[in-house]
């Protein structure tokens, strides 16, 4: 288990208790696309990048992917294409749709981010499958409604609401 982990705690009227446990995996990049980035190609044609859901994605409007076409003898089938019956090496590319000028769109440092792992469930300190910590989780929200409906119909009845 990381030592970084996001807990739930759960306690049932009768004093039970769930403890929901998931694991959060440290995940830093070396690089990532810079949403700052612009660029002039050699034509005078202006090139950025901008930022989509909630600048979490990076996209550049003013470039398109491009076929790049090499010879190499021994890349993958996967790779190859027939240009004019020979087998050549295809890999694409990011470059300006005007001109046709390769770019390559500017990085940044990477920043850390945090996933979700795996999830442990356990009910007065023994470990339980999901579907039995739904059911507690199901039972607890039944209970607690409960509870609160309860509450209200007796304050309504000693005239608090």
């Amino acid at each position: 288990m990381s030592d970084r982990a996001a807990v739930t705690h759960f306690t049932a009227p009768d004093g039970r208790e769930l403890e929901i446990t998931t694991e959060m995996i440290e995940v830093t990049s070396i690089s990532e696309p810079d949403p700052s980035w612009t660029h002039v190609d050699g034509q005078g044609h202006r090139h950025y990048a901008a930022t989509a859901r909630d600048n979490e994605v990076v996209i550049y409007p003013t470039l398109v992917t491009i076929m790049r076409h090499g010879c190499i003898d021994e890349a993958p089938a996967r790779d190859l294409c027939d240009v004019d019956g020979d087998q050549e090496l295809c890999y694409p590319v990011m470059g300006c749709p005007q001109c046709g000028e390769e770019i390559t769109p500017g990085t940044r440092s990477g920043r850390t981010r945090f996933l979700e792992g795996m999830t442990s469930y356990t009910i007065d300190g023994r470990h339980v499958s999901p579907d039995e910590a739904r059911e507690f989780v199901g039972r607890w929200q039944r209970e607690t409604d409960q509870r609160i409906n309860d509450d209200a119909r007796r304050a309504q009845a000693e005239g608090y609401l």
